[in-house]
């Protein structure tokens, strides 16, 4: 897979998703009222967008995930080259194999100097680990766990060495949310975003076939704004970090610069949503 190749990828199935959100959206907004009442109509394509919206933010950084560990396997750099974290991914069946539990029934010196030699020998072979592309389920190297909640998106993206940056967790612009039972508490910015707005929504309809709240089209719009931007952030990223080699061990001063930089770039975007009433509805639905 060439640079285009996985460019062309990722925007092709950016712009499906964003054109199904955006036909759908439509319908809701056209189907608000009738005669001064909300209609049945408006309110189940509502609760539908909700479930659509996190389908397609599951399923989009899934997909980009597995294509960035599928390109980097197609470069065949020798292991030795990237960062530490493909070094552990190159080993992560071995390391699980040494330390399974009927390994630690029988350890022995020849159970640590077998996995030596194995990690002695992985550092000059090209990387390649079995990532499956074809299919939408987990595998080996790529989970969500069918619940992409706001840990298990950081710990997807450093698992295969993608940037978290420092801002969505930068208790500075923590928010306050309202518990179940009414209790309050703050949390980080992308947990209100995901936890517990985006999951809260699609785990309540999902379940039960309603929510506790009135659904209301402007506050869905603009957590789909927010979503859109995170997954367009994923897509600028994968394509930065192959761009400039940023895998490779000897980036790693380059790669930080860019993080840091990015970093107050999202900042200023990411906090609009929470000050402009507008939220700039269309920029993150254009193809």
């Amino acid at each position: 897979m060439k640079l285009n190749d996985l460019e062309v990828f990722l925007a092709d199935d950016l712009s499906w998703r964003k054109f199904e959100l955006s036909s759908l959206f439509t319908i809701a907004e056209t189907s608000g009222h009738q005669n001064g009442i909300e209609s049945d109509l408006h309110k189940t394509t509502l609760k539908a967008l909700y479930l659509l919206l996190y389908s397609h933010w599951e399923g989009f950084v899934k997909k980009s995930c597995k294509i960035y560990l599928h390109y980097i396997n197609n470069k065949k750099v020798e292991t030795k080259e990237l960062t530490h974290i493909f070094t552990a991914l190159a080993l992560k069946k071995s390391i699980t194999n040494c330390y399974s539990k009927e390994s630690l029934d029988s350890l022995s010196i020849s159970t640590y100097l077998d996995f030596v030699t194995l990690h002695t020998a992985k550092l000059t072979q090209k990387f390649k680990v079995n990532v499956k592309i074809d299919t939408d389920f987990d595998d080996e190297f790529i989970k969500t766990f069918s619940n992409l909640s706001l840990k298990n998106y950081r710990n997807l993206l450093e698992s295969i060495d993608l940037p978290f940056f420092p801002f969505f967790s930068d208790v500075e612009h923590n928010q306050t949310v309202t518990n179940l039972d009414g209790t309050t508490q703050n949390v980080t910015i992308l947990s209100e975003t995901l936890d517990f707005s985006l999951l809260y929504y699609r785990h309540s309809i999902a379940h039960s076939g309603a929510t506790s709240e009135t659904l209301n089209i402007d506050t869905y719009q603009n957590l789909q704004n927010k979503i859109l931007f995170l997954m367009d952030l994923l897509v600028s990223s994968i394509s930065e970090f192959c761009h400039k080699e940023f895998y490779k061990s000897c980036n790693s001063t380059q790669k930080t610069a860019y993080i840091d930089a990015k970093n107050t770039e999202i900042k200023e975007s990411f906090l609009m949503f929470y000050h402009s009433p507008d939220n700039l509805n269309e920029e993150f639905l254009a193809d």
